[in-house]
């Protein structure tokens, strides 16, 4: 025929060229001259991941219509289920990955493990059938640990009691402290409180290290300790007595 309806280029790859390499071809006889639908974008991962996302700013998959030009070159038509983000899954270090996408002016974006990792400083063109080879991603940029307390001041008495404010975030690693352990010490690991007879201000802070994933993260409230007030109230019932 003179047209195809339906060649698709998928949001989710294998990454094997052999896959990339989306290709048609008319012939009025037994001799077919295949030709490349997509362009192919080529990289390599630093280490091993679970997944790698590619986005762009155009269309990258999607299902099209392609024709063929007086010369029989295909040219690719609408875009049906067009999808600008395409995933590769379980991606290994030092393996060629070859990425089939459409053609045209891309910003591409990489996300290994849903951490960014690369994003190119200037739009690129992709040819249909050339290759953008892009080398090597660099590490996936480390993720923030968010860390918050769920109050920003609290109050305690110097009788023990305080509501402690809860922790929110990535609080693996995370360790306690107090400005002044005169007021309220913290216990290193659990940030419970032990509260002095000494009215005062102290800052409690939880503070977690930097590690292969996160970033360093701290967060801190204000504890103000008060002097516990007790009223003990009596109240009497007048005994009556009758004559």
């Amino acid at each position: 025929g003179t047209s195809l309806e339906a060649v698709t280029i998928a949001a989710k790859q294998d990454g094997t060229f052999a896959s990339a390499g989306v290709a048609v071809a008319q012939s009025e006889n037994r001799s077919l001259a295949f030709m490349n639908v997509a362009s192919i974008i080529k990289f390599q991962v630093p280490a091993a991941y679970a997944s790698v996302t590619v986005e762009s700013t155009a269309n990258l998959a999607g299902t099209v219509s392609v024709t063929f030009d007086e010369e029989g070159t295909p040219v690719i038509g609408n875009v049906e289920n067009a999808s600008k983000v395409i995933t590769l899954e379980k991606v290994e270090a030092g393996v060629d990955y070859y990425v089939a996408i459409l053609p045209g002016d891309h910003k591409f974006t990489f996300n290994i493990d849903g951490r960014l990792s690369k994003e190119a400083s200037k739009t690129l063109t992709a040819t249909r059938a050339g290759i953008l080879s892009l080398g090597k991603l660099p590490e996936p940029a480390k993720l923030d640990r968010n860390l918050a307390f769920s109050a920003a001041e609290v109050v305690g008495y110097t009788s023990g009691w305080v509501q402690l404010p809860t922790l929110s975030g990535e609080t693996s690693g995370v360790q306690y402290t107090s400005s002044d352990p005169e007021v309220a010490s913290v216990d290193l690991a659990t940030g419970k409180l032990t509260i002095t007879e000494k009215k005062g201000t102290t800052t409690i802070t939880a503070s977690a290290p930097e590690t292969d994933d996160y970033l360093a993260g701290s967060a801190s409230y204000i504890l103000t300790v008060n002097q516990s007030n007790v009223r003990i109230y009596i109240r009497i019932w007048p005994k009556i007595v009758h004559p």
